[in-house]
């Protein structure tokens, strides 16, 4: 019995002593927990305190922050109130200065149409007609004067011609200051040829409608009789540099080589009809020509004229159908030197008998190449077809063109018909400069 008992008794003290290590195990984890516990509360103890103190430094910064821009904020404030105070003191003083001006206005506005009133009665003074170019009153005064001496002519008189330019000079200052400055108006003296120039008249008694005029750089002579007597101008007159031959109709008998000597320096021959254009029966040598002016084509005259000097070339129209240009060597030379063309009194085309190319523009298409050096080309009381005139200056210009003007700068329009302002307009684009004249 009492092994039982002790061995129950043992079982019981075993489950007892489990029971106890079971709740000193427990006790132990209890302990650990506790300690990971207090670890934790002690971390998070010390992660509170960091974050505390990271919130009140940044807290800090941002209220030095703020407290910046509070400072910048009072300090605009104070800018605008200033410029507040600026603005009405500003506007204080416009509004005086307003006040000023209006009361200066009133005071002025008497004063303001007086002065109208005299712009009124002085207006003459800026009318259009003194914008006028000096060349074109120049132009006027020529054409009047040559007026008033073929007024002159019609009257039987032995009386020098007072000069026109003497008595324009009388009418205002622009007119007086004009004259002054063209010596071509006043170095010239008109007469009739009576008993005033004995000599003269002996030698041209035959011709009753003789124009005899002189300058001091020599005679200058003009033709308008019914007939024309041979001549030696090279005798006769030494010193003529310039001569005029302005004829209704050339006489078949008339021998132009008389007429020529060397002194010439203008030589202006023009057959009014267009059709008995004059020639030479030998060749001859101006070498101090510089302009000719001569009905076109002249192949009579071009190709028996040396003229080294010759520069510009003035072409009167023809007349008669299947005209072309002189082209012999020596025109040829002629054509190489020139610089200038000008053509005067040209109608409008009308293709007499088929040729298509009478005309200014068209008897220039033909010319143009042969004259490489041209840099000026002038037309004067002429009809000008604007758009072939246009389409040949393109070709002209374009590269390895067979019509050439590779060196035209000028284009002078001068009381022309057939070109329009367009037209002009576009010949800007292809030449330095051009001039109108309406």
């Amino acid at each position: 019995m009492a092994l039982p008992q002790v061995q129950a008794a043992l079982r019981i003290h075993a489950e007892g002593l489990g029971h106890l290590q079971k709740f000193q195990a427990g006790v132990k984890q209890t302990e650990q927990i506790k300690r990971l516990q207090m670890k934790e509360e002690k971390e998070t103890s010390q992660l509170y305190e960091k974050f505390d103190s990271i919130l009140s430094e940044y807290t800090s910064q941002s209220m030095g922050v703020v407290e910046g821009q509070v400072q910048l904020v009072h300090a605009e404030i104070r800018r605008l109130q200033d410029l507040h105070q600026n603005m009405e003191r500003e506007l204080r003083d416009w509004m005086s200065l307003q006040d000023k001006v209006v009361s200066t206005l009133t005071y002025l506005n008497p004063t303001k149409d007086r002065l109208e009133e005299d712009i009124q009665s002085t207006k003459a003074i800026t009318h259009p007609i003194r914008r006028i170019p000096i060349d074109v009153w120049v132009d006027m005064f020529k054409i009047l004067a040559e007026d008033e001496y073929f007024a002159y002519l019609r009257h039987n008189t032995n009386h020098p011609l007072r000069p026109a330019a003497h008595i324009l000079s009388h009418v205002c200052r622009l007119w007086r200051q004009i004259l002054a400055d063209s010596s071509d108006l006043w170095r010239t003296l008109f007469t009739y040829p009576g008993n005033t120039w004995p000599k003269l008249c002996t030698a041209y008694a035959p011709m009753p409608h003789t124009e005899l005029r002189f300058s001091p750089a020599g005679e200058i002579w003009n033709e308008r009789p019914v007939s024309l007597p041979s001549a030696n101008f090279s005798s006769t007159h030494p010193r003529l540099c310039i001569l005029e031959l302005l004829i209704d109709k050339f006489p078949e008998s008339f021998q132009l080589d008389g007429y020529l000597p060397q002194t010439l320096k203008h030589l202006y021959i023009r057959d009014i009809d267009g059709t008995s254009l004059p020639s030479l029966t030998t060749n001859l040598q101006l070498p101090s020509l510089q302009r000719l002016g001569i009905n076109y084509p002249a192949h009579g005259v071009i190709e028996r004229l040396e003229m080294k000097a010759l520069k510009c070339l003035i072409l009167y129209p023809y007349n008669f159908p299947g005209a072309t240009p002189a082209t012999g060597p020596q025109a040829l030379a002629t054509y190489l030197q020139l610089s200038a063309i000008r053509f005067e009194e040209w109608s409008k085309p009308n293709n007499i008998e088929g040729d298509p190319y009478y005309g200014a523009v068209g008897t220039l298409s033909r010319l143009v190449q042969y004259t490489p050096a041209l840099h000026s080309l002038a037309f004067y009381r002429c009809y000008v077809d604007g758009g072939a005139f246009i389409e040949l200056i393109k070709s002209s210009k374009e590269k390895d063109a067979s019509k050439s003007l590779p060196m035209l700068e000028q284009i002078v329009l001068s009381h022309t018909e057939g070109i329009t302002r367009d037209h002009c307009d576009e010949l800007k684009q292809m030449v330095t400069k051009i001039k109108v004249f309406r």
